[in-house]
């Protein structure tokens, strides 16, 4: 297990918490180790992982909806998310290549080493309270934030003039096409 997974595990313990599955380490090249937990958002169990690697970066994903995008939604989900990216700037939301929307966190920390492009001996600045505390403000965010996108995924969420406007840039795209 990586330096920063074995921090956080020591961490869990020292506080008894108890949210999270065991630490599931991955055999790929950058030697990640997940860690897994369901966030309850309005009644609703979100997955959310913790994922440490030899990246000087821990991610927090959480999975707000799976397969939720469509070409029905599509417009009116993208613009919340611009709409709540732009409000906070610890959690981003976004469309996974799947058509799922989730929610990520990315902290850096810094690897300083003694020795010019030395990483192997390299001291860390992590410090697993900072994930703990990103994970509040994921608590803190998501619950406002999942009731908006999933307004957007499951009733359009858009205002007449945003109607408007996508209907009118739809038809100007068509335009061209009924000329030929």
């Amino acid at each position: 297990m990586n330096k920063n997974a074995e921090l956080f595990e020591a961490m869990l313990k020292n506080n008894k918490i108890t949210a999270f599955r065991p630490a599931e380490e991955a055999q790929d090249e950058y030697h990640s180790v997940i860690y897994r937990t369901l966030l309850d958002v309005k009644g609703k169990l979100l997955q959310t992982l913790v994922i440490f690697d030899d990246t000087p970066y821990v991610v927090i994903r959480c999975f707000l909806e799976p397969k939720a995008v469509n070409d029905g939604n599509r417009v009116a989900v993208e613009r919340e998310l611009t709409r709540l990216n732009g409000e906070n700037k610890v959690v981003k939301y976004y469309v996974s290549p799947a058509e799922d929307v989730a929610a990520s966190a990315c902290i850096p920390y810094l690897l300083m080493s003694n020795a010019a492009n030395d990483m192997s001996n390299a001291t860390s600045t992590f410090d697993p309270n900072i994930v703990r505390l990103i994970l509040d403000v994921f608590m803190n965010a998501l619950p406002e934030a999942y009731e908006r996108i999933m307004k957007a995924v499951y009733g359009g969420g858009m205002t007449n003039n945003e109607v408007k406007e996508v209907q009118q840039a739809a038809e100007a795209e068509q335009a061209p096409e009924a000329a030929n």
